[in-house]
């Protein structure tokens, strides 16, 4: 789990520090949600093999890490914001590089990364207990 976060938070970091995302258009953004929701699914992909579930084990681990990724990320949107407005930076964070871009981008990742463990972890905690089914 720490080296998934470790490769999510360099790759973020590093496309951002070479200018890879598009400005002014929907890519970059697009490029970004596609980063964190790998990275999401990159999780329950561990926890499947690490657990050595079966398929459908496979399939819910995989689902249940995207849910938590997304509902991780707009958590992690909205904290991000509030903090971006309290720096009040001078222009676009992506064309000026100011250093609240790596950290929103880092923390942001952090977010979606802690809402997909959550969620497994949730989910793994009922199938222990044998309260969902024989997953």
């Amino acid at each position: 789990m720490k080296i998934i976060t470790l490769i999510a938070l360099l790759t973020v970091t590093l496309l951002a520090f070479l200018d890879v995302f598009p400005k002014g258009s929907v890519g970059g953004a697009m490029s970004l949600a596609l980063l964190f929701v790998a990275a999401a699914i990159a999780v329950g992909l561990h926890d499947a093999w690490s657990n050595r579930r079966g398929v459908l084990g496979w399939i819910v681990s995989i689902i249940v890490s995207f849910v938590g990724g997304l509902f991780g990320a707009g958590v992690g949107a909205v904290l991000v914001e509030n903090a971006i407005m309290l720096v009040r930076p001078e222009g676009a964070l992506m064309q000026t590089h100011h250093p609240m871009l790596y950290l929103s981008l880092n923390g942001q990742m952090i977010c979606t990364l802690l809402g997909a463990w959550l969620a497994l972890a949730l989910v793994n905690r009922f199938r222990m207990t044998g309260t969902v089914g024989g997953a």
